[in-house]
C-alpha cells in the first residue's frame, strides 16, 4: 500500500521470498533477488541476479557423475523448504539422466532424525557412495552433524585392517558456503564439494573481489557479488 516503494531487493532466502511474492504480485511490485534460487519462485514481477537451482542442480549432478564417478547417493533435505526441495528435484533429475541413482531421500526435519544412525545406513544398507546435503537455513546445523558423523565413520573404517567399504563423499548446496560451515564442521567437511554461483578466486571474478576486499576490508562471498 506504500506507493513510495518502487521495488524490492531481496530476500535472503527462497523460503522468505516465496510468501513475500504472494504480497508483491497483487500490488505489481517488482522484486530482484540476489540469493533466492528456488525453481518454484515464478512471476512476471520476479527477477534475480543469481542462477536458479536448475543450473546448480545440473552442475553438481554432472560433477558427481563425470568427475567423481558416483553411481549412487543419498540426499538429505527439507521437503517443506522451497530452496531445499528445489535443489533436490533438479539434482535428482539430472543425476538420473546420467544413469546414476538417488537411492534414498531423507527428511532432515524428522523428529527422531539421528545422523549417527543415518550415515552407516547410507553406507551399508543403501550402498551409497556419497551423501548430498541440501539443508535449508534452519537446518544447516543438522547437515553439519551428518558431516561430523560421516568423518567419525571414516575414522572407524581406517582403523579396520580389512575394510569392505570406503567412506562416503560429501556434496552440498551453496547455503553451506559460509564461515559457520568452516567453524562447526572443521576437519569433518574436508573434501566437501559445493556448487556456488560465484567464487572470488575464479579468473573472471578477481577484479570485483579485489576491489570489494579493499573497500570492505575483507574477502567477500558469492552473496556479496550477486547483491552488488
Amino acid at each position: 500500500k506504500d506507493k513510495s516503494v518502487l521495488g524490492v531487493i531481496g530476500h535472503n532466502s527462497s523460503d522468505a521470498t516465496k510468501p513475500a511474492l504472494a504480497e508483491y504480485k497483487p500490488a505489481e511490485l517488482a522484486i530482484i533477488s540476489p540469493t533466492s534460487t528456488s525453481i518454484f519462485l515464478q512471476g512476471n514481477n520476479f527477477f534475480r541476479t543469481v542462477p536458479s537451482d536448475a543450473a546448480a542442480g545440473k552442475k553438481l549432478a554432472e560433477y558427481a557423475r563425470k568427475s567423481l564417478g558416483l553411481n549412487s547417493v543419498v540426499i538429505f533435505y527439507n521437503p517443506d523448504s522451497p530452496y531445499s526441495d528445489s535443489l533436490r528435484e533438479e539434482f535428482t533429475n539430472n543425476f538420473e539422466k546420467l544413469g546414476s541413482s538417488v537411492v534414498r531421500k531423507m527428511n532432515l526435519t524428522e523428529p527422531k532424525f539421528d545422523p549417527e544412525t543415518e550415515v552407516p545406513k547410507s553406507l551399508y544398507e543403501d550402498n551409497a557412495q556419497a551423501i548430498v546435503l541440501f539443508p535449508d537455513r534452519r537446518n544447516t546445523d543438522v547437515a553439519l552433524n551428518i558431516a561430523i558423523a560421516n568423518a567419525q565413520q571414516m575414522a572407524r573404517l581406517k582403523n579396520n585392517p580389512n575394510p569392505k567399504r570406503q567412506g562416503l563423499k560429501l556434496l552440498g548446496g551453496a547455503i553451506l558456503y559460509s564461515q559457520i560451515t568452516l567453524d562447526q564442521g572443521a576437519e569433518s567437511i574436508e573434501g566437501l564439494v559445493l556448487d556456488v554461483p560465484w567464487f572470488r578466486e575464479a579468473p573472471q571474478a578477481k577484479n570485483f573481489a579485489q576491489k570489494a576486499a579493499q573497500q570492505w576490508g575483507g574477502s567477500v562471498s558469492w552473496r556479496t557479488a550477486t547483491s552488488f
